[in-house]
This record gives structure tokens, sequence and C-alpha cells, in this order.
């Protein structure tokens, strides 16, 4: 905790600009994955393609922007693909 006055109030400003830019990236990320996952149960390849390629962007931009760590959007994105492939089978991507 910074010890002048001054500091306090600007890295609470900081945070709270950060922590709302924040929110903002992982709401968009979960209603990526939500309209994917509606798309799959619908039963709509070429709409859950282009949805599953859609939160693919979304996911690999959060991670560029360290609003999550790498890894967990790699194991997201696979988790992804795995249920596509599941509904749909592998071929013809």
């Amino acid at each position: 905790m910074p010890t002048l006055k001054v500091n306090t109030e600007k890295s609470i400003r900081v945070k709270e600009r950060n922590a709302e830019y924040n929110r903002e990236w992982r709401t968009s990320l979960k209603d990526a994955i939500r309209n994917f996952e509606v798309k799959l149960s619908q039963g709509d390849r070429e709409e859950a393609k282009k949805a599953l390629s859609h939160a693919f962007k979304i996911l690999d931009r959060a991670a560029g922007r360290n609003i999550l760590p790498e890894k967990r959007a790699a194991r997201r994105k696979s988790k992804l693909h795995r249920m596509f492939n599941e509904e749909f089978g592998a071929e013809e991507e």
C-alpha cells in the first residue's frame, strides 16, 4: 500500500479502471463461449464453426492482453475444439 495519500488515491483509480477493462473482456469472452455452445446445441455446423472461430479470436486477444493466462486460454480452446469434434466429427475442417 502506498504511503502517500496522493499515490494511494491514484493507485485506487488505476485499479478500478483496470478492473473495469478486465471485466469487459471477461464478459465478452463468456458471451462468445456461450454463443458457441448454443450454436453447437442447435446442431448447425457452419454457425458453430463461425462461433468457434470468434471464441478463439477473443481467447487469443484476452491472453495477449494478459486478461487471462496463455495456458488457460489454450486449455479452453482445446476444450471447445474437442466439443466441436465430438458433435460434428473431425472431418472437413
